[in-house]
């Protein structure tokens, strides 16, 4: 069922958003109730062990959201106080500026969620594990031939809306898995057709939507494959593994924060071109914010107001503004922790596991190249793509710890 999900996710970018949030919020609800009567009580005991944590860590994503729609007076935004002295009446606000755009966010977050635990749960068997890998890489190949009919839908006026996640999730998830047959002694080229099919057209689709931005992007997430690949090769120790990647990856940030184009500006936009026309309007929706966000999915609400005339725009400049703005600052910088945290972990999962460990360097690339992404790229995920994240996130979650070694414990 879910690798039929994954399939036809990119579908969802045809229809309008309301419309794509419930119909992605019903599917994955149905998804999360046939696993739990499916799954098997051993299977339900393993997942337990080893992904309850990762529960309440990605809980607390839509827990945040469902604050911001919450009629808290104390923590409102400040438009509700200005919207009641212009009413003469008294109003309930809430931190959330549009409540029915964060609701819809909320149930998108939660989607997401039931995904990653759906799959998850089917990956706990390898051979499931490996059906979901390549549902992702069949998802990649549809994506783009989608997203390559988009100059025709422009010009019918049915635009669809683009973003490089699930590109980016397809080239790291086929990059780890050939290298992983290409390892192996039992190695085909017929095992090859499907990722390399699946990363040709996903970088072929990510250099002509979003050129020079998205390919950094990648560049990111194929660093950490690559890395987790090379010490696993050379047969590295984990204790020397992990210090190594952690000094390399401290450098390449590093290095990366230094050269950024614009030095001057807040990090959260830094890496921004300088020749967008739009930085400036940014600058302000940021300078503006208040410290608990304007409430999650409330861009297009906000953004008309620092337009003038008819002129609009659906996002800021880069899309880690956009979380600072909807978010606040203090919890995007938590969820920004928790995201390296999670790719800590599975770098350690990726480095400690035997032939299985490229769900988790691919999950953790994923994470890495969505970080970087956001910091260059306006628009960075979308409804659509909730279905192929979540699913290599809980792919990544199930395989991280040996199924066989945990029941022996």
């Amino acid at each position: 069922m879910l690798c039929g999900l994954i399939c036809v996710s990119p579908a969802l970018g045809f229809l309008p958003a309301a419309l794509a949030v419930g119909v992605s919020a019903a599917a994955s609800a149905v998804a999360l109730v046939w696993v739990a009567l499916a799954i098997r009580p051993r299977e339900l005991v393993f997942l337990s062990q080893i992904g309850t944590t990762f529960l309440i860590g990605a809980s607390l994503i839509p827990i945040w959201i469902a604050l911001q729609i919450a009629p808290l007076s104390a923590l409102a935004h400040p438009v509700w106080s200005q919207a009641s002295e212009a009413l003469q009446h008294p109003l309930r606000g809430t931190i959330s500026i549009d409540i029915g755009l964060t609701a819809g966010a909320l149930l998108t977050s939660l989607s997401g969620l039931c995904i990653a635990m759906v799959a998850a749960a089917i990956a706990v068997d390898a051979r499931r594990a490996q059906w979901l890998a390549s549902a992702i890489f069949c998802a990649g190949i549809i994506h783009a031939v989608a997203m390559a009919a988009g100059l025709a839908l422009d010009n019918a006026g049915l635009a669809l809306e683009t973003t490089p996640l699930v590109s980016l999730v397809v080239i790291l998830m086929g990059l780890a898995t050939a290298l992983e047959l290409l390892g192996s002694r039992k190695s085909r080229s017929r095992m090859l057709a499907l990722p390399a099919l699946a990363i040709a057209s996903s970088v072929l689709l990510l250099g002509l939507q979003f050129r020079g931005s998205g390919l950094v992007a990648a560049t990111a997430g194929v660093f950490i494959v690559a890395l987790v690949w090379g010490l696993k090769r050379f047969r590295v120790p984990v204790w020397a593994a992990s210090l190594a990647a952690l000094s390399l990856t401290g450098l390449a940030i590093f290095t990366t924060v230094a050269l950024r184009s614009n030095p001057d500006l807040p990090f959260v936009i830094s890496f921004a071109d300088a020749q967008d026309s739009d930085l400036q309007r940014s600058l302000g929706v940021l300078a503006d914010t208040p410290a608990l966000g304007t409430g999650a999915g409330t861009i297009p609400a906000l953004l008309p107001t620092y337009f003038d005339g008819a002129e609009t725009k659906a996002a800021l400049s880069t899309a880690a503004a956009g979380i600072v703005v909807q978010f606040g600052r203090i919890p995007a910088l938590v969820f920004a922790g928790a995201v390296m945290a999670l790719v800590g972990i599975l770098v350690l999962g990726a480095l400690d596991r035997g032939k299985d460990w490229f769900y988790c360097a691919a999950a953790s690339g994923s994470l890495v190249a969505l970080i970087a992404g956001s910091l260059c790229i306006s628009t960075i995920l979308s409804t659509a793509d909730v279905f192929v994240l979540g699913t290599a996130l809980g792919c990544a979650i199930s395989q991280r710890v040996s199924r066989t070694r945990t029941q022996d414990a």
